[in-house]
């Protein structure tokens, strides 16, 4: 039976007052349910933009994060490079000169401040091999201006352990440069 059809009915058989009454009250159950309806539209409109809100800052501090970690291991990485650069540098300079008082330049600032973050992005073996490096480096430097100050002469095998020293920190640029300067990732 259609709804005309039972309006039609109810009109003969019931007084138009009951016939109001019922018809006020599908009115009123339609209208409720309407209203339910789109209050749970609007909530889940709201639900979705909260969660792409939420899902939008967790990317973007992922991305400054990574951006951030990036960063520590180019410093790190150039200075490493710098150090080879200068070690080799110095080296040359005392196989010319074998009676001039130089000192090595060595730069550890960016593997001070940056190791927790690259400790994050680099392998424990990979880590361990670049402490190693700025440990040598270091013990190298210490034994140089030693040298300096006592006014002696570094043997051939000391300026080849220089060489070596310098050769680590080519190695430790190669560990730490690839993931870090490719094209790929590049920030």
């Amino acid at each position: 039976m259609t709804l005309e059809n039972w309006i039609i009915q109810a009109l003969i058989y019931f007084p138009s007052s009951i016939i109001v009454g019922v018809m006020a009250l599908m009115g009123i159950r339609w209208t409720l349910s309407h209203e339910a309806g789109m209050q749970r539209e609007e909530f889940e409109e709201r639900e979705t933009a909260r969660r792409n809100d939420f899902q939008a800052r967790e990317k973007t501090q992922h991305e400054t994060e990574e951006r951030k970690l990036t960063a520590a291991a180019r410093a790190v990485a150039v200075e490493a490079m710098n150090n080879a650069v200068a070690l080799l540098t110095f080296g040359q300079l005392v196989k010319r000169n074998p009676f001039a008082r130089f000192s090595v330049a060595l730069a550890r600032e960016q593997f001070d401040s940056q190791l927790p973050l690259i400790a994050e992005r680099l392998s424990p073996a990979h880590l361990q091999l670049v402490a190693r490096v700025y440990l040598e480096a270091f013990r190298y430097k210490d034994l140089v201006d030693d040298k300096v100050q006592k006014f002696e002469q570094l043997s051939e095998k000391q300026v080849k352990d220089g060489s070596d020293v310098s050769f680590g920190f080519s190695v430790a640029f190669r560990t730490i440069a690839p993931p870090v300067f490719n094209q790929n990732r590049c920030v």
